[in-house]
């Protein structure tokens, strides 16, 4: 007998393991990030990394002027995008529209998580990846990674079937936060595709180079290697989130297909 079985009812369980129960876990965890988040955008406030996020955005896409400043690209080009874009409505109400972008991204990564024939298999990672996003509390909405996670999620799902796909779509989140290049690099090992998988990456790079020449700033689309200092690549918190979620995830071995 299993370990809730005995700490549960069986009628809990039974609900737990119910797909729409993962979408009312997934109302109520960020229901509950949105209420205390709200203590500081109703006051026109950020907290943690999305002030200096803020920052830049409130600045402006300006490459040539990043003198006496702490530089945006310390993170790949790719990261401006959602930085920029949460200033949309205004800086007063920026962190309550970067909430919604990270939101909008878990959403439909529980949507790919949870459909077809993953309706029913996906259910405990869907639920453990709630937990998890709990467990990391306000860090899960309060930085880049919260943008790159759903992202490297829905790759985990492509890469036995897909991996090529998978490929994209991680060298995408690789160029918003480094970390992400650490789950390309086993899929390029155990792919039969490997090849297709490396030409992918290169596709999406070429394409990023070009979009960052064109708007003056390929002089700087490496800084954020350079610029690092204490922090590191960051490869920890949602890595760990990524790989321990690779392995409750539905899967079947990389393959041709």
């Amino acid at each position: 007998m299993a370990v809730r079985t005995k700490l549960l009812p069986a009628k809990v369980v039974d609900w737990f393991a119910r797909p729409s129960s993962v979408w009312w876990g997934f109302a109520v965890v960020h229901l509950y990030f949105l209420g205390w988040m709200a203590s500081f955008f109703l006051n026109g406030e950020t907290f943690s990394d999305t002030e200096q996020y803020r920052q830049w955005a409130m600045a402006g896409y300006n490459p040539a002027d990043l003198t006496g400043k702490i530089s945006p690209w310390v993170y790949p080009v790719l990261a401006q995008i959602p930085i920029f874009l949460a200033n949309i409505a205004g800086p007063s109400l920026y962190l309550l529209v970067w909430f919604l972008i990270i939101t909008a991204l878990n959403a439909v990564g529980l949507l790919y998580l949870t459909r077809g024939p993953r309706k029913v298999t996906g259910v405990a990672p869907a639920w453990w990846w709630l937990f998890f996003t709990v467990f990391m509390g306000y860090l899960s909405f309060a930085r880049v990674e919260g943008i790159t996670a759903p992202v490297v999620l829905i790759a985990l799902l492509y890469a036995a079937e897909r991996p090529v796909v998978a490929g994209v779509l991680l060298s995408v989140a690789t160029w918003i936060k480094v970390w992400p290049a650490a789950v390309l690099v086993p899929i390029v090992i155990a792919s039969h595709k490997r090849i297709q998988v490396v030409l992918a990456g290169a596709a999406v790079t070429a394409v990023v180079g070009l979009g960052t020449w064109l708007t003056g700033g390929l002089p700087h689309i490496m800084d954020f290697l350079l610029n690092q200092g204490e922090r590191g690549m960051q490869a920890r918190g949602h890595l760990l989130h990524a790989l321990g979620l690779a392995e409750r995830v539905p899967h079947r071995r990389v393959q041709d297909g």
